[in-house]
């Protein structure tokens, strides 16, 4: 994923953090991610912002804080900016 020179990617350690979102109500962006794992996706501002709120939620249900406040962090800054993450497949 990538907005201006700022880059991040959910991980292969990441997968759980997106399948447990995927199966549990309130979670409707990163469901989403989930979904289009594998496609070139776009995440506008209004996503991000939404993507930050999810993130903390499931880092605190999972007790992976610290991962869930990178991804939510990267996010945060692409909402602040305005900016719109790309997002390219493997």
């Amino acid at each position: 994923m990538r907005f201006g020179d700022i880059a991040e990617s959910f991980g292969s350690s990441d997968e759980v953090i997106l399948d447990c979102a995927s199966k549990r109500a309130g979670f409707p962006q990163l469901a989403a991610i989930r979904r289009d794992f594998y496609k070139d996706v776009r995440i506008y501002p209004d996503i991000s912002r939404a993507l930050v709120r999810e993130l903390r939620e499931i880092g605190q249900a999972l007790g992976c804080q610290s991962r869930c406040a990178e991804l939510a962090t990267f996010f945060e800054r692409a909402a602040e900016s305005g900016a719109t993450v790309y997002c390219v497949s493997d």
